[in-house]
């Protein structure tokens, strides 16, 4: 059975990476729903070539 991971926010899917929010923190997720980013940011966004900034 899988885990249900539950998020205040996502800014969804690209490339296998989603950026989700976490309480008022954002942080990064690949497909299987491992952290790839800490949620310690205030804001993350991704750049026109798709990398997150």
């Amino acid at each position: 059975m899988s885990e249900i991971l539950y998020f205040d926010d996502t800014k969804g899917f690209c490339q296998g990476v989603a950026t989700v929010k976490i309480g008022d923190k954002w942080g990064a997720i690949d497909i299987r729903g491992n952290q790839i980013i800490p949620f310690v940011y205030d804001s993350l966004s991704r750049s026109f070539s798709n990398k997150i900034i």
